[in-house]
């Protein structure tokens, strides 16, 4: 099947409950006119899902019905990619979606509320790395209401995975291991997959990463789906007025 069709076709991934907090709502992305490798890997910025409820009501209502039947097959949070062509709904593929320490506490014990699976089903459902997420730190409420307030806010992002981080920024993957005193954690900027001709590719250097931002991508690339599942919080920036120019090593707003 083909989603860069038209206006009529486009393609997208959904979970059927949110995998950062675990809240019982239908998320994801699509885009429209594009194949499905365009949402995963960052190239072009998708749309969030109730968009496609805008553009296309019946193939949104079709898919809802969907993710509502395969998420009481399986029991689980499910993970869907789909394709859209000429306004017809093709599932590519359904697994059990990744999702953070926080959420995979929340959907174990909403499900066992909802009769889905049983309390013992729920705690083997919780693995004991995620509840390292929890310990994580977080911004402070006041102080980031004050932040806000002031308007020190220099860009937004969504997090893909829990909790705060103080890092400094460097350009490429293999630059993370060189030590930065006082700022331990480094956070890697990128405008797209991979690196400039000429440039080393990120390699062993996402393993250091703190807190990641890229420029204009979404929650579905390949770096938030595994960022979910880390201990280290992931930040992917989304803000379309940041540009990243890796050739001089500078990122700009």
């Amino acid at each position: 099947v083909f989603g860069n069709l038209g206006p009529t076709s486009g393609t997208g991934v959904c979970f059927s409950r949110d995998p950062s907090s675990g809240e019982r709502r239908f998320f994801g992305e699509f885009l429209v006119n594009a194949q499905g490798e365009d949402v995963v890997a960052g190239i072009r910025t998708p749309e969030p899902l109730d968009a496609l409820r805008q553009r296309m009501p019946a193939v949104y209502a079709k898919l809802t019905t969907i993710k509502d039947r395969l998420e009481r097959h399986y029991r689980d949070m499910q993970d869907i990619e789909f394709t859209i062509q000429d306004g017809t709904l093709y599932l590519l593929q359904t697994r059990v979606g990744k999702r953070t320490g926080f959420a995979a506490v929340k959907i174990a014990t909403d499900m066992v509320r909802e009769g889905l699976i049983t309390k013992e089903e729920a705690l083997l459902r919780v693995e004991a790395e995620s509840l390292n997420q929890l310990l994580q730190p977080i911004f402070a409420t006041k102080e980031l209401a004050a932040v806000r307030k002031a308007g020190r806010v220099l860009t937004k992002g969504l997090n893909a995975g829990p909790g705060a981080r103080s890092v400094w920024r460097f350009g490429l993957a293999h630059e993370a291991h060189r030590p930065r005193p006082g700022c331990p954690d480094p956070a890697l900027a990128e405008p797209t997959r991979g690196a400039p001709p000429g440039r080393p590719a990120r390699g062993g250097g996402c393993a250091r990463v703190g807190a990641p931002p890229t420029a204009p991508r979404g929650s579905s690339v390949h770096e938030t789906t595994s960022g979910r599942v880390s201990s280290s919080p992931g930040l992917l920036v989304l803000a379309a007025a940041v540009h990243v120019d890796l050739v001089i090593d500078a990122f700009f707003l």
